[in-house]
């Protein structure tokens, strides 16, 4: 085999100005993050949360911060999509003649969350018209943000996911992808939003699933991890039902009952379920659901602890899903810890 630098020029054994990731079939990541601090504030200024005739509205003033990151991954012609971001806006207005105002905080955008389904925080002075605003855009505003929020990643997921030519071959994600996005903000309240049930796309996969309804079929597969932790079995299953330890992990909110039956919720509360069997300090059971998964669909995950290793099975990951979680458990849990 030709090593850098030698063999004939043909070859592509050196970085050159041809070289080329033919049909993006192997993994290339592209930091998105600026895009989404240009994006962002252009569907949150200015935008109306409330407003009443004869009794006031508010709005938001100021996009104070986008921080947290995003990227884009491309791995066998796919696109996959990785964002942690963390919003801080300030919101000021007017309830029976007097003044108001406070922030508006999403602290996790995730993929994990599905696109208007992410946690929304409300602060406000205090003052009696900044209570009564908060209240009201937590009952009002609060659709309308996470709106503009799922604006902002449809718009993103468009400019973003690979392209195919009229002879179906993929072309690189940012081919023909502008830095001015289409979505512009709404000067008006904008009705509350209503996710779309996830429409599964069947394919080959190890197991299929199937509702009781009359909806479609999906097809799920099994997400098999084993990790290497320094450190006793006796650490590693407490770090899986501390909810404290594990929120500091995964650098998000993290609600736990660790009891047969005890709930959870993990990642803002875009994953949710319930704890099936624990047998300290070797075994966990647990129910997982992603909010974005067709209704009612759990899957089951079982970590098996030894000393410095921990093997993780879940069956029942949705194919269209389940690149996704194979790499986002990695990148969010095990690789933090």
């Amino acid at each position: 085999m030709a090593k850098l630098g030698e063999g004939d020029p043909r070859w592509l054994v050196e970085i050159r100005p041809d070289g080329k990731n033919v049909n993006n079939w192997h993994w290339a990541e592209t930091d998105v993050l600026s895009y989404a601090k240009h994006v962002i504030p252009t569907v949150l200024d200015d935008l109306i949360l409330w407003e009443e005739e004869g009794k006031g509205k508010c709005g938001i003033t100021e996009v104070k911060s986008v921080e947290g990151e995003a990227t884009v991954n491309i791995r066998k012609g796919k696109t996959i999509f990785f964002y942690e971001i963390a919003v801080k806006t300030a919101w000021k207005g007017e309830w029976s003649g007097e003044e108001g105002s406070g922030e508006l905080i999403l602290p996790y955008i995730s993929e994990e969350n599905g696109d208007d389904k992410h946690e929304v925080q409300v602060t406000c002075t205090s003052s009696n018209a900044s209570s009564e605003l908060k209240r009201l855009i937590l009952s009002h505003g609060v659709p309308v943000v996470l709106k503009q929020i799922g604006l902002f990643l449809k718009e993103m997921k468009r400019e973003f996911t690979v392209k195919k030519d009229a002879n179906g071959t993929p072309t690189t994600p940012t081919e023909g992808a502008t830095s001015t996005p289409t979505t512009t903000p709404t000067s008006t309240p904008i009705a509350p939003h209503t996710a779309p049930t996830p429409t599964p796309t069947p394919t080959t996969t190890e197991s299929s699933s199937s509702s009781k309804t009359t909806k479609p079929s999906f097809t799920t597969k099994t997400l098999k991890i084993t990790q290497n932790i320094h450190a006793p079995k006796e650490i590693i299953y407490n770090l899986l039902i501390n909810p404290d330890r594990l929120s500091h992990v995964t650098q998000s909110r993290v609600e736990l009952n660790p009891k047969v039956g005890g709930t959870l919720s993990m990642f803002g509360g875009s994953v949710v379920g319930e704890f099936v069997t624990l047998e300290a300090p070797t075994k966990i059971v647990q129910k997982w659901r992603n909010q974005s998964w067709p209704k009612d669909h759990f899957s089951t995950v079982t970590f098996v602890i030894s000393d410095g290793k921990v093997e993780q099975t879940q069956t029942g990951v949705p194919s269209d899903d389940y690149e996704r979680k194979e790499d986002g458990r990695n990148r969010n849990i095990w690789e933090r810890v």
